[in-house]
């Protein structure tokens, strides 16, 4: 049967929301030489299937992506999934969609750009011999 467009239908907008970039993220989306690449360095087939649903489909939705994939506990394969992802630049990051309500639906996946948190320097404190406040002495 073919599909007549009366026109009364109001098209359906693109299932692409830029959610990284509202949450301040660079977003990354993969040529298919990349995610080649990416596929040959991981050995664990559904880290495979992860990267091929999320490159596939941005924002594609949690309970598509486990249908996909048959990982029930995404958020548990993402962590073991970054670490080796952040080898080559990139995390696979849930963004909350803005107005919706929490559901099956309630994250949407992408690839981001990952940077490493910088190094930071501790200051080591040092005692004089002395007490801040007569009070704290025993």
């Amino acid at each position: 049967m073919t599909y007549v467009d009366s026109g009364s239908v109001t098209p359906k907008k693109s299932h692409i929301i830029l959610l990284p970039i509202e949450y301040g993220y660079t977003p990354k989306f993969l040529t298919i030489e990349e995610k080649t690449f990416l596929l040959s360095e991981l050995s664990n087939p559904k880290f495979k299937t992860l990267v091929s649903a999320v490159h596939d489909e941005p924002g594609i939705q949690s309970d598509a992506l486990t249908d996909l994939t048959g990982v029930t506990n995404i958020a548990q394969y993402r962590v073991r999934l970054n670490k080796q992802l952040q080898k080559f630049g990139l995390e696979l990051k849930p963004f909350k969609a803005l107005g919706i309500s929490r559901s099956a639906d309630f994250f949407h996946w992408y690839f981001v750009e990952y940077t490493p948190l910088p190094n930071q320097t501790i200051q080591q404190l040092k005692f004089d011999g002395e007490a801040a406040n007569d009070d704290t002495l025993q």
